[in-house]
């Protein structure tokens, strides 16, 4: 009888040990994976409490980065009050899953109560909404991936009304993001984009891979922070694409009129199967 009451407290002390523990980590916390834990509450959920919950975040086994837990790679995000669906990388090849970002204009919710159900792998987020839009940076290769936040060499964009603006200098292929200070929340492609081109100026930022572009000259960048879509376009109204230069030009202005002796000005020109602004 004592050899098996001793067996059965060594396997209840196992399973003590082994028993799972999470963790949530994002920009709210700078993205530690321990010290935000989860409370077992012995039903296969689990709750945290968070003062201000930011856009941008994911589920973590405590002290590991392995299993993690966030969004699937189609854009979706979360809405407080509803359940949302977990992606788990182990179940992904491997792969990180998306970074948790709310939906619409919500930044962050204040006193946010966080429910990880593991019955169906959801996460439940409860608490005040704060619809405030958060300061955005625009860092890539162009500037060295620099950290965004206040002071940062990463150009800051002008925000209203959720539309975010700013006017960089790029030098061909590179790859960028959107971001928040302490890189939350970030966008970037969901997977499958095409990159950003002369020929390709408008998309959407739903994912937080990094996003490409192959530009050189100054460019002026928008992005809706609602409908997470981006649009680029030549700050000098001058194209770069190559063209015959053997062939004759035909100018017009932007009436479309006919101009035989141009001065200086912004006109379209035309020469051979090529359609540019030029600026004389």
């Amino acid at each position: 009888m004592k050899k098996l009451l001793l067996s059965l407290a060594v396997a209840l002390t196992t399973m003590a040990a082994s028993a799972a523990s999470y963790s949530l980590t994002g920009g709210f916390n700078n993205w530690a994976n321990s010290g935000t834990d989860f409370t077992d509450n012995g039903d296969g959920t689990y709750t945290v409490q968070v003062a201000n919950l930011t856009s941008g975040f994911k589920v973590t086994a405590t002290g590991s980065w392995s299993p993690q837990y966030g969004g699937y790679w189609d854009g979706s995000t979360l809405t407080p009050g509803e359940k949302f669906p977990l992606l788990c990388n182990q179940d992904n090849g491997g792969n990180d899953p998306n970074n948790i970002s709310y939906s619409g204009s919500i930044s962050a919710v204040i006193d946010a109560t966080v429910v990880l159900d593991t019955t169906d792998w959801t996460l439940l987020v409860t608490g005040t909404i704060d619809t405030s839009y958060p300061a955005l940076w625009l860092t890539g290769g162009f500037c060295n991936w620099a950290a965004p936040g206040a002071g940062s060499s990463a150009p800051e964009m002008s925000e209203e009304n959720g539309i975010y603006t700013c006017t960089i200098t790029f030098s061909g292929e590179s790859e960028f993001k959107i971001c928040g200070s302490g890189w939350s929340p970030e966008f970037g492609f969901a997977g499958g984009e095409e990159t950003f081109s002369d020929t390709n100026l408008e998309g959407s930022l739903a994912g937080t891979s990094n996003a490409k572009l192959d530009f050189t000259g100054e460019y002026n960048v928008e992005y809706n922070y609602e409908t997470r879509a981006i649009k680029f376009t030549d700050a000098a109204g001058v194209s770069t694409i190559t063209v015959d230069n053997n062939a004759p030009k035909t100018y017009y202005n932007l009436q479309g009129q006919r101009v035989d002796n141009p001065t200086s000005g912004l006109y379209i020109v035309r020469q051979g199967n090529t359609t540019r602004k030029v600026i004389l």
